[in-house]
């Protein structure tokens, strides 16, 4: 057996000789630049999320709108996304991870299923959180606005005018294509 003087260059950038195969040109270069183990997604995920009550809450770094938000490759996606393909798999193209009906948390990660987005908008709706007629921030009218031009038999450019939308809306009211959840 033979052998030789080995020469290698540690991270640092100092050139060593040594007997045997080496990557580093001292224990400290070892600590510094060895490449550490890093926790894999799930790990950093479940231990951000608090899991002691019926919602499994994440606790991490949330976006404007109040959604967890998660880095994954160096890339923000919403907590209950990853979540979901953490423990169902991927999400199939056309589908949505969705909260169920009836969990109003946005930062809760176990009450989740897939769907599409009409089923979002319907269970919006059906749980109170759809911002429809007064309750959004675009609408010119109130729901007794809406009722009065119901009941009213003015023409629809004297109510238009008065209420300062258009003809079509004052229609639209009417044939009860908008404004649907009043009666």
């Amino acid at each position: 057996m033979g052998g030789g003087l080995i020469g290698g260059q540690c991270p640092c950038g100092k050139v060593f000789e040594t007997y045997y195969l080496k990557e580093f040109c001292s224990y400290k270069c070892v600590h510094v630049y060895r490449p550490k183990k890093q926790p894999s997604t799930a790990e950093r995920l479940w231990r951000r999320v608090d899991k002691s009550g019926p919602c499994w809450l994440w606790l991490g770094r949330k976006n404007d709108q109040g959604y967890g938000i998660f880095n994954v490759r160096r890339k923000n996606i919403r907590v209950h996304r990853v979540a979901w393909e953490l423990e169902h798999g991927p999400i199939p193209p056309g589908k949505r991870v969705l909260h169920k009906r009836g969990c109003f948390n946005r930062n809760c990660v176990r009450h989740l299923y897939l769907g599409n987005a009409k089923q979002n908008t319907a269970d919006a709706v059906a749980d109170n959180r759809h911002a429809c007629g007064a309750r959004s921030n675009r609408s010119l009218l109130t729901d007794t606005n809406v009722l009065a031009i119901r009941k009213s038999s003015e023409t629809q450019s004297v109510l238009a005018a008065r209420y300062g939308v258009s003809q079509s809306n004052i229609c639209m009211i009417r044939t009860r294509k908008s404004w649907r959840h009043l009666p």
